[in-house]
């Protein structure tokens, strides 16, 4: 990768932080197998699932 690619490459936001302290943030599976980030001042969520699908979006076609 020469130089000119890396410029017009986009830096992403780093590992997730903890909303509280701001510490980077762990993840578990509990056993049930859902995951949830963990913080070492207690900040515990359960990690939502994104299936990466949109919702349709209705179109009307008028005079068809």
């Amino acid at each position: 990768m020469n130089r000119s690619d890396k410029r017009s490459l986009v830096a992403d936001g780093g590992p997730p932080r903890c909303p509280a302290c701001r510490v980077q943030l762990f993840f578990q599976s509990d056993r049930q197998g859902r995951t949830f980030a963990q913080c070492a001042c207690g900040y515990r969520a359960y990690v939502e699932r994104r299936t990466g699908k949109r919702e349709e979006v209705a179109v009307n076609v008028v005079g068809v």
